[in-house]
């Protein structure tokens, strides 16, 4: 059986609709949810409940190179205060990713040193629909 391969440039990122780029080494973009899918209630009687939180809430973060022309995109984004979508799809059909309202949480921290580090932008969403959950192509 071959392996799976993820190729990043196979991997279209944006914001509403504008394709971003120039990422810095490592990971590209991190998607983080809130909450748990499920949460477990214990009655007295030792009889387990489950509770959907219903939360798709969530963080996505991008790891920009500090020279990336992307840079540019979040801080029009975040400078407007209107909300903005994130979409990341995968074109080999192994994932897809959209978050209708998002906004960008704070400004990225800098650091000035021998090397530049990447520059992170922390967006939050409301309801972030990965709708395939991660499952790659067979």
């Amino acid at each position: 059986m071959a392996g799976k391969t993820v190729n990043l440039p196979g991997v279209v990122m944006a914001i509403n609709g504008i394709p971003i780029g120039g990422f810095s080494d490592g990971d590209a973009a991190t998607i983080e949810f809130n909450s748990d899918l499920h949460e477990l209630t214990m009655g007295v009687d030792g009889e387990g409940m489950f509770n959907s939180t219903n939360d798709q809430s969530g963080t996505i973060t991008f790891s920009m190179l500090y020279t990336s022309e992307s840079n540019q995109t979040f801080q029009d984004a975040m400078d407007s205060g209107d909300a903005f979508s994130i979409s990341i799809v995968d074109t080999a059909g192994g994932y897809e990713m959209f978050a209708a309202t998002c906004k960008v949480m704070k400004r990225p921290s800098r650091t000035y040193s021998k090397a530049a580090g990447p520059t992170e932008w922390a967006c939050l969403s409301d309801k972030i629909d990965d709708s395939n959950h991660g499952v790659l192509p067979g």
